[in-house]
């Protein structure tokens, strides 16, 4: 292992066709090795819409994974994800699974969890159960009194 990563790689033996593979005999012959073809984004991105459904768990990409595609930037391989009111492990289990990859690793002291794989991390954390306003409630409406009072022309007085 390099960098704490497994190769994916594998060697092929091709014997020449001498039957010297039958024998026992020294086999002679080129090694040439096969590696599978490399995962694309999309794949990745599928896999955990994939993974996503499949658990029935709301997710979403956010972070500069986000900010770059809606910029146009390069492709960033480094994604990060919330799961909502849901721990994101299973999900990443999945992911890193379908994959071959090492299971997710749970970092406590930030509330994260990450999977790698060749050219990828993807980093979960969840979030908890969005808030819901009424806007018949007195909080709202005080909410909403508090902001216009506040408010004059359009801008926000400090």
């Amino acid at each position: 292992m390099r960098g704490g990563r497994r190769s994916v790689s594998r060697r092929l033996f091709l014997r020449s066709g001498d039957g010297a593979a039958q024998t026992g005999a020294p086999v002679s012959g080129a090694i040439r090795e096969i590696r599978p073809a490399a995962l694309s984004l999309e794949d990745v991105l599928e896999a955990i819409a994939a993974a996503a459904a499949a658990l029935n768990v709301e997710a979403y990409l956010v972070g500069g994974f986000v900010r770059d595609r809606l910029l146009g930037g390069p492709a960033s391989k480094d994604i990060d994800l919330v799961t909502v009111a849901t721990d994101p492990m299973p999900l990443l289990a999945v992911v890193a699974n379908a994959f071959g990859w090492h299971p997710p690793e749970r970092f406590e002291r930030f509330g994260t969890a990450q999977i790698r794989g060749p050219g990828f991390v993807i980093g979960g954390r969840a979030c908890p159960e969005p808030e819901r306003y009424d806007p018949e409630s007195p909080q709202s409406r005080t909410f909403a009194q508090d902001r216009s009072n506040k408010t004059s022309g359009g801008a926000i007085s400090r």
